[in-house]
């Protein structure tokens, strides 16, 4: 019963949300300041706490945690997770292990031993999209731009209507300054979920930095329309680029 209230808690705030906290898949999300993001933090905290005093009885809650927490915050778990996991690789060599695995590492920065693990997966399952997205995701934290951009398009070709996968395309795109196939993405995100929050934040900010500031308010304003969470930071940034017109 515990658990079962503290699940339901995890997933309210997954819900409140609305896909800032993606359940376990990386998203790329630029210009969230860690004030907007500080107060989910918190309560994060409390029910990862409860979790782990769990964790010493039932090691497959595991699973159920990390398949619930967003990477963002795998940080908070502490390394025991990754030693049960591996463990319970060697048990079952299951690509869904090896991900969750992955995840727990990128959260670490441990990029390479992450990409390790999804490549791992991908041997187990090529047809697997989530990896590659993944995969994508650790080689443009080690600004492996293009090796990132190859990942993400194998996911693409693998599943073309994965939303996050043209979210994380659309980061690397505007991190190597290719800013219209950048805003592209974005919008083939967008046609595939309008309601998707991340896509309006980063478009957003790729055209802050373009100086298309009513652009950028049309987006941000669209995340305030989607995401309950954050509306007060959000109104407070429009504000400001309504200034800079």
């Amino acid at each position: 019963m515990i658990l079962v209230n503290i699940t339901m808690q995890l997933i309210a705030m997954i819900q409140q949300s609305n896909q800032i906290l993606i359940m376990h898949q990386p998203i790329l999300v630029k210009g969230i300041s860690y004030k907007i993001l500080k107060n989910t933090t918190m309560q994060l905290i409390v029910i990862i706490k409860q979790f782990n005093s769990i964790l010493m009885m039932q090691k497959l809650i595991i699973i159920k945690v990390i398949q619930f927490i967003d990477f963002n915050w795998l940080f908070l778990i502490k390394s025991k997770i990754i030693q049960r996991c591996n463990q319970f690789v060697q048990q079952q060599r299951s690509f869904n292990l090896l991900i969750l695995i992955g995840f727990s590492l990128q959260s670490l920065k441990q990029y390479n031993d992450a990409i390790n693990c999804y490549d791992k997966a991908i041997q187990l399952d090529p047809n697997y999209s989530q990896a590659y997205n993944n995969k994508g995701t650790s080689l443009q934290n080690l600004k492996q731009y293009n090796d990132a951009i190859n990942s993400y398009d194998k996911a693409i070709q693998l599943n073309p209507n994965y939303t996050s996968v043209y979210i994380n395309k659309g980061a690397s795109l505007d991190d190597i300054g290719n800013y219209n196939d950048a805003i592209n993405c974005y919008d083939k995100a967008i046609q595939l979920d309008p309601n998707y929050v991340s896509v309006y934040i980063n478009k957003g900010y790729l055209l802050t930095q373009l100086k298309k500031y009513q652009q950028a308010i049309d987006n941000y304003e669209q995340a305030v329309l989607y995401c309950k969470l954050y509306q007060n930071e959000f109104r407070q940034l429009i504000k400001e680029l309504r200034n800079k017109k």
